[in-house]
């Protein structure tokens, strides 16, 4: 949630303020001033005491929460000391997480965190590599020290009613093995269940697409009780509709957790959707509902050996040399220039790029996480098949590229936007080529991020293309009636393709070598519903249309409806 920050520009015109009292402190004066926001105005605002000092009239004490509750309440607190009596520097950073009704309203969850900054030192000369790429790391072994560590690194005395507290977390946690939990926690996390050695990949065991109906199967994989470099695995899976056996396994080695840096041979007997070979991921949501949709799809028999590795910081590299059998399961056939093919081998080698400057990571359980960054991400992918190794069919050279960037204007919301391209220089099959990116189904019609709503999912191809998604959201600045504050969210998507190598029958197929336009509007969370008292799931719908040279003759069949779920505190 993005709070207007009280002492922003502009800010006067929101909140109101009160000066409760002033305080002679020798030579200077404190002046206590209590701030809130005015009423009927449509924004996110906080409530608290701002303490200013007419030394240099600076903040020398801040205590905020949010105005409107939530199920999950949070309130900061920020202490400033003077030093060289010059420069006001942070000395205090505490916070109050409460979740008020979880697990119920009269048994609560509260936790109170304090952060010192001590041994300032003003004069030291830093540089950028002198500072890790976490911005916040668990130290290996934290959560071991005794009580005579703590009570030499302590800023404060515990009170009676810690030290009980403590003593009795302590107990339960030996007596509900607290520390299996929290592993528990973080596997989840990850998509994983631990049970002993191996964790169970949640998301190999249940998977849904038009062509294999419901999948069942699991993945089985070493943990670090094995080994804490090498990881084993593999996974198995039939299809109910397609009646056939997936299966692969794979192993990977660390060879530095630093950097990042690591090594890996994968097998694998599986299905592979057209127009996905080397495509940068999409960001994945609370809930995707797009791979539901697929249902052409290639049967692969793949060999992969790949090197992942972080450089510059905030870069990190994928390098795969892949040797792959491809079975076509729709009616198709590839034109060469000797002959014509349906099924084919791609030998290949390829690279994907990742950079997201500034980009802040946490590292806790010996796992990195990011909690992202405010400056565009770039990604680039590059694959190169060749016709002269281990049997390839296929000679080509395919590039991606993206960019992906959102941004918080204040008092207007958030915006989101990624621009995205593809280029291939000569013929491939059906497979390989840019299938378009919709999202338009009758029977799922769920709303799925950076997608063409109104196209469906293979309705163009091409062998270069552009597009453009852009989105805001107004979040509840528009519309506000108590507990109801839907997000607003509107939509402008562009896109365009050209096929200039075709070489592929049997496959019904249009080019978009035209402006593709659409535009949408949704509303999130018109209907709420409490999610284990942390939150709420929130239900809504929108709409988006398709209009230009791609359009449709009636009305309805450039319209679509579609189906959001959302996650909100409130």
């Amino acid at each position: 949630v993005n709070y207007l920050n009280p002492i922003s520009k502009g800010s006067l015109k929101k909140y109101k303020f009160f000066l409760e009292e002033s305080i002679p402190v020798k030579k200077d004066t404190i002046h206590v001033i209590s701030f809130q926001p005015k009423a009927n105005k449509n924004f996110e605002g906080l409530k608290g005491i701002i303490h200013i000092n007419t030394n240099k009239f600076a903040i020398q004490n801040v205590t905020a929460s949010p105005y409107q509750k939530g199920k999950i309440d949070l309130k900061i607190q920020q202490k400033y000391t003077l030093l060289r009596d010059s420069i006001w520097f942070p000395e205090q950073l505490n916070y109050k997480l409460s979740m008020p009704e979880y697990p119920s309203k009269e048994n609560n969850l509260v936790m109170n965190g304090k952060s010192y900054i001590t041994n300032i030192s003003l004069d030291t000369l830093l540089q950028k590599r002198d500072f890790p790429i976490e911005v916040v790391s668990i130290a290996e072994g934290a959560t071991k020290k005794d009580s005579v560590f703590w009570n030499l690194n302590r800023n404060t005395v515990l009170n009676p009613k810690e030290k009980i507290t403590y003593r009795v977390l302590d107990s339960i946690g030996e007596k509900v093995d607290l520390d299996k939990f929290l592993t528990l926690s973080e596997s989840l996390f990850r998509g994983k269940i631990p049970v002993g050695m191996v964790d169970i990949d949640i998301n190999k065991t249940i998977i849904m697409n038009q062509f294999e109906g419901f999948r069942l199967g699991t993945g089985l994989y070493t943990n670090d009780k094995f080994d804490d470099r090498l990881s084993l695995g593999g996974f198995v899976g039939y299809g109910f509709d397609d009646k056939d056996w997936k299966y692969g396994g794979e192993v990977n080695y660390s060879v530095s957790k630093k950097n990042e840096v690591s090594i890996g041979y994968q097998y694998q007997v599986n299905l592979r959707e057209v127009g996905n070979y080397n495509r940068q991921q999409q960001d994945l949501e609370f809930l995707n509902f797009r791979s539901y949709l697929g249902f052409n799809f290639d049967k692969i028999r793949e060999h992969s050996v790949n090197v992942h590795f972080r450089s510059l910081k905030y870069l990190t590299a994928d390098l795969s040399f892949n040797h792959t059998s491809v079975n076509p399961k729709y009616e198709y056939e590839f034109i060469s220039e000797t002959t014509n093919l349906r099924e084919y081998t791609n030998s290949s080698l390829s690279l994907n790029l990742r950079y997201a400057y500034k980009e802040k990571m946490i590292n806790s359980f010996n796992q990195r996480f990011t909690s992202g960054t405010d400056y565009p991400v770039i990604g680039f992918s590059f694959s190169k098949g060749f016709d002269d190794i281990l049997d390839g069919d296929i000679d080509y050279n395919k590039i991606e590229v993206s960019l992906d960037h959102s941004f918080y204007t204040k008092s207007f919301g958030k915006t989101s936007y990624r621009m995205e391209g593809g280029y291939i220089d000569s013929a491939v099959p059906y497979g390989l080529s840019f299938t378009g990116k919709g999202n338009y189904d009758t029977d799922y019609p769920f709303f799925s991020k950076n997608l063409f709503q109104t196209m469906t999912p293979y309705e163009f191809v091409s062998d270069r293309y552009a597009n453009l998604f852009i989105a805001h959201n107004f979040e509840g600045l528009l519309f506000k009636i108590g507990k109801f504050q839907p997000d607003i969210v509107v939509h402008q998507n562009i896109g365009w393709g050209n096929l200039i190598n075709n070489n592929n029958a049997l496959v019904p197929f249009n080019t978009m070598d035209e402006v593709f336009l659409e535009s949408g509007l949704e509303l999130k969370s018109l209907f709420k519903v409490n999610y284990l008292n942390l939150g709420y799931l929130g239900f809504g719908l929108g709409g988006f249309y398709r209009y230009g040279f791609y359009s449709n003759e009636d009305f309805e069949d450039n319209l679509a409806i579609k189906f959001n779920i959302s996650f909100k505190i409130k």
